[in-house]
């Protein structure tokens, strides 16, 4: 079991060199980005709504935390009505002390000498920057405050790992520093063009993309971007037609992203919640938008808090982050945060009991700071009569005796259920899609492999474009597309996959020809020697309509 959800983890170990090619279409006619897959069902925890954990932190008034609290000392509101704590928990720099409650009377104190604590080191080598370049001094940023945090040593029974969002560089958890330092060495941006074509105007945030795609025209990031466009020289009628085109590209690159970010974060969260003692996490991105994956996140929220893990997250942008005390490690009601992109990393460390570094910098004090959290407690309790409406619940935790302390807590958490977002309904086909065995022919398609390389295959997927429900937008013929490659062992058990993302943006001439012949997306797969299961699945973005189809391979 160990071994196959190592698999999991490191799927750049699995499926490496991968492209997309289309052939048949000009090059400033299509765009790609690819990385790897994650299906919910292999890489998340369910999350058990009915109990539900509170991590929380306590602060005196020179921001120092607070030890040496009972349960005795909280009051617990859910939606402002009172919960009786039914469980009680102490995290701290030696290791984790239980305390359970006990009805009618305070629980006693049973220590635990922990010797051994585990970070994770989680780097975003995708990013969401709006250029290449940027993304690429980001993730710089963060590269060399990583090596200056691992060059001053391990503490005793310290044991770090290397993970980061494209699976690409992985060490699993080690006391010593020479394969991580080496790993990093080998850091870089995971291949990728911009998330626009270049010279294109506007160009757009993930946010603004997705409030242009989810609230529209009259709101004042869709203002902003077409007051770009109108001053690049367009008319009012091809400027607006530019926004909406500029959106929806970053909008379907953001949302692929953000979902398997989520999904990676998932999977490190489960092998962390395998090792024993203190177990931290810690976030180094310059952010990402997960508003369309709230159920995924609150998912991985609640595996981390159940496993006892803090994630703590720090932002690579450096300065100029509006926030009210830079450089400082603090949690989220009391720092601000006034980058929506930033808004994701905030909730993961908040919810879990962690501080969010920021607006700062010094990255290698805030790499120091975050890898050793301050005391925090868990507080549990069922909630009565939950109902299963998928709202969300409002959490306040205070003092009995405050003491001009403050108290940082999990803000709230969704209900189960609840009617899911069109975006939620595909991600969930989607996922059932790629680890089902049937046929799907929604769209047409066609699947050819053969060897490549030693250990490697050649998956070329034919897509029959005719069928394809484009939008003109433009002048041009538009279409967004995924192509998710999986491989399965002969037990069926998921080994890794990798998820292509195509925007077509085609004339009138290149259209007529790709509707007579059809296109190819092509990729190189690397993977040990051994028999699998090829699962293609590919999904037009706007309607959610797909085609899937297995074939057994041999890799040599």
């Amino acid at each position: 079991m160990r071994l196959k959800f190592l698999a999991l983890v490191c799927t750049g170990c699995l499926l490496v060199g991968v492209t997309l090619l289309a052939q048949n279409i000009p090059p400033g006619q299509f765009m790609w980005d690819t990385g790897p897959y994650f299906p919910e069902s292999a890489a998340m925890f369910r999350a058990e709504n009915t109990s539900i954990e509170v991590p929380t932190v306590v602060r005196d008034p020179a921001e120092r935390p607070v030890a040496g609290l009972t349960k005795d000392d909280f009051q617990l509101f859910d939606n402002g009505r009172p919960q009786i704590v039914t469980s009680f928990a102490v995290l701290n720099g030696r290791g984790s002390v239980t305390l359970p409650a006990v009805p009618g009377g305070s629980p006693q104190s049973v220590p635990a000498e922990v010797e051994s604590r585990y970070v994770a080191l989680f780097l975003d080598d995708v990013n969401t920057s709006a250029t290449y370049t940027d993304a690429v001094a980001n993730l710089m940023f963060g590269h060399d405050a990583a090596i200056k945090f691992l060059k001053k040593g391990l503490a005793p029974g310290e044991r770090v790992g290397l993970f980061t969002v494209s699976g690409d560089f992985t060490v699993d958890f080690t006391a010593d520093t020479a394969p991580l330092l080496a790993a990093l060495d080998k850091l870089h941006l995971k291949s990728r063009q911009d998330d626009q074509s270049p010279g294109s105007c506007p160009v757009v945030s993930a946010y603004h993309a997705w409030a242009i795609m989810n609230v529209g025209e009259m709101t004042r990031e869709f203002q902003e971007a077409l007051d770009a466009a109108l001053g690049c020289g367009k008319s009012v009628a091809k400027a607006t037609s530019l926004v909406w085109q500029a959106a929806a590209q970053k909008s379907t690159i953001a949302n692929v992203w953000a979902r398997n970010t989520l999904a990676a974060m998932s999977a490190v969260v489960h092998h962390l919640g395998e090792m024993p003692g203190r177990r931290v996490m810690l976030l180094a991105s310059s952010g990402f938008i997960t508003f369309d994956y709230r159920l995924r996140q609150q998912q991985m929220i609640d595996a981390a808090v159940r496993n006892r893990i803090v994630i703590n997250s720090l932002s690579t942008m450096g300065m100029g982050q509006p926030v009210d005390r830079p450089g400082v490690a603090v949690p989220l009601n009391q720092g601000g945060v006034g980058n929506p992109n930033l808004g994701a990393m905030a909730d993961i460390a908040y919810a879990t009991g962690g501080l969010f570094y920021h607006n700062s910098n010094d990255l290698t004090t805030g790499f120091q700071q975050l890898s050793t959290p301050p005391v925090s407690y868990v507080l549990g309790f069922s909630p009565d009569s939950l109902k299963a409406d998928g709202s969300f619940h409002h959490l306040k935790v205070k003092l009995i005796a405050s003491e001009h302390r403050s108290v940082d807590a999990r803000p709230g958490y969704y209900a189960p259920g609840g009617e899911l977002t069109p975006e939620q309904r595909k991600a969930h086909r989607l996922d059932e899609a790629v680890t089902a065995v049937d046929t799907l022919a929604e769209l047409t398609i066609g699947v050819t492999a053969s060897a490549g390389g030693p250990g490697s295959l050649n998956v070329s997927v034919h897509v029959d474009a005719a069928r394809l429900p484009y939008k003109a937008m433009s002048g041009r013929h538009t279409e967004r597309l995924l192509f998710i490659t999986a491989l399965f062992d002969e037990k069926n058990g998921f080994l890794g996959a990798v998820e292509g993302v195509m925007q077509l943006q085609l004339t009138d001439a290149t259209l007529a020809g790709v509707a007579a012949h059809g296109f190819d997306a092509k990729m190189s797969i690397a993977a040990p020697a051994g028999s699998y299961r090829l699962r293609q699945v590919v999904q037009e973005i706007a309607d959610g309509r797909m085609a899937s189809l297995s074939q057994p391979v041999v890799i040599r």
